[in-house]
């Protein structure tokens, strides 16, 4: 670690250093961070018994090929680790389940051990029955006895049990689970001998289960995950509507690229344009990007592609609120939109919303976000060859751009900026060719598609700013035409 002063983490390092002489002189009421009487309710304490990843990830594919089906094998140790803390998610609940349940250590102990000698018992339906908390307990008891470990764990643990029975509302969310939920109080109360409540009334859902607490844990999961889901869906909708008044824009395509694992970038050599892509280092030893990938907007706004899927974290004014959702690529226009800018324009819809600005974009970004897409390793500059352009055509060639047998003529000397058609090849003739054109007035660039030689004006297949670039500087206008390539490629 760097000691230099200004290093922003060894500063924080040192106030933690010398946290005893700053607090010296203040007085801390206890009573003013009672987090139970701020909130109303007590949060679940931490329930585990093992955790151990790998003995995790072991129970859990016992579990799993019992129960469901089964699971393959898992190698890569970022993955495993991510599996290890899902079922450590998953029987910290089960540990609940337990603890509400049994009251006697006698009484423990005997379910626990019929749950080790019987799997189909000990796994019940749901296989939340409690076999592998007594997995767990096994592995940290002397020899095959867990009744020492299940004891200390349930005297552990009393003082929370006995006051979740006596009527305490304790949080019903997992251990990682810190996203917005406006529909309903995520709490769960005992209000009668044998009566549990999910939510608080009066305050959005609530609903009161009635048996004991194991006989009413399925329902009240699956009402617990019921509401979340919909709850979540409702926000995300909203947002999603919103979302869908931004206009289009070559730079949010991308400000995306900043939520994939690969980094792309393009180097010109000569007539050359050429793309490298940099993928993490696996090697070991060697640290490269992983997951998360997050885009920042301003110090309000984050947003975090979770893992190599859709799955997405959002957070806003400053970590007060955090949603997670998933997304799949759609289409516009018949045009395809990939859920990387889906989630980046919910964001960007926030970041306007709270009036903070957007990031810049380069003009290489754009470019080379737009090859990427073409899956073209590079393209080529040059004069103008000599080509007939349909009559409609307003300009005078400039310049060309030629990617995937893709060729897009640069115009100048009027409103007209570029015109693109496929090649020669016979099944890049059957696409439709574009007209790129500067509309000053409404400060876009619109595409419009040209069939049988003429632009279809009045219906524009995509538009995007002219704000944010510079059609004077050369790496704009590849960024450009770039883009219309893409849309040439991607056309019906």
């Amino acid at each position: 670690m760097t000691t230099d002063d200004t290093n922003p983490t060894t500063a924080q390092a040192r106030l933690f250093d010398h946290q005893d002489e700053i607090f010296d002189d203040v007085v801390f009421e206890e009573e003013a961070f009672d987090l139970e009487a701020l909130l109303g309710y007590e949060e679940t304490p931490l329930l585990l018994v093992d955790t151990d990843p790998e003995r995790a990830v072991a129970r859990q594919k016992e579990m799993m090929d019992h129960c469901f089906g089964g699971i393959g094998e898992e190698r890569k140790e970022e993955k495993r680790m991510g599996l290890a803390m899902q079922q450590l998610d998953i029987e910290n609940r089960h540990s609940l389940l337990l603890l509400l349940t049994y009251q006697e250590p006698e009484a423990l102990i005997t379910h626990l051990g019929r749950c080790l000698v019987n799997p189909d018992y000990g796994y019940g339906e749901r296989g939340c029955n409690g076999r592998t908390i007594a997995q767990a307990m096994v592995a940290l008891a002397e020899g095959d006895d867990l009744s020492g470990v299940a004891t200390a764990w349930l005297t552990a643990h009393q003082e929370f049990q006995q006051r979740v029975l006596n009527g305490q509302p304790f949080s019903f969310r997992s251990l990682f689970d810190f996203a917005d939920i406006d529909a309903f109080v995520p709490v769960v109360q005992r209000v009668g001998d044998m009566n549990w409540q999910l939510g608080v009334e009066g305050e959005g859902k609530s609903r009161v289960f009635q048996g004991a607490f194991d006989a009413i844990w399925p329902a009240l999961c699956d009402t617990y995950v019921e509401w979340s889901e919909a709850d979540n869906q409702t926000w995300l909708d909203d947002l999603q509507r919103r979302a869908a008044q931004l206009p289009d824009s070559i730079l949010r395509t991308a400000r995306a690229e900043g939520l994939r694992k690969e980094f792309n970038r393009i180097e010109v050599q000569a007539d050359q344009v050429i793309l490298h892509t940099e993928r993490p280092s696996t090697r070991s030893g060697q640290v490269g990007e992983g997951w998360p990938r997050s885009l920042i907007f301003g110090d309000q706004i984050g947003l975090s592609r979770l893992s190599g899927h859709s799955f997405y974290e959002l957070v806003w004014e400053g970590g007060l609120h955090v949603r997670r959702f998933e997304l799949s690529s759609t289409t516009r226009n018949r045009l395809p939109i990939e859920h990387i800018e889906l989630a980046t324009a919910l964001a960007e819809t926030l970041a306007l919303e709270y009036d903070i600005s957007l990031p810049p974009i380069t003009a290489e970004a754009v470019e080379a976000a737009y090859l990427r897409r073409m899956k073209a390793k590079r393209a080529e500059l040059g004069e103008p060859q000599s080509r007939e352009l349909p009559p409609a055509i307003q300009g005078k060639p400039m310049a060309e751009y030629r990617v995937n047998n893709i060729v897009a003529t640069l115009l100048y000397g009027g409103a007209d900026f570029a015109y693109i058609a496929p090649g020669n090849n016979g099944q890049e003739q059957e696409k439709t060719a574009m007209l790129l054109q500067r509309n000053e007035q409404k400060g876009v660039i619109v595409a419009l598609p040209v069939v049988k030689g003429r632009p279809r004006r009045g219906s524009p297949l995509m538009t995007t700013p002219l704000e944010g670039m510079n059609l004077r500087e050369g790496a704009w206008l590849r960024a450009v035409t770039a883009w219309g390539a893409w849309l040439v490629s991607v056309s019906p």
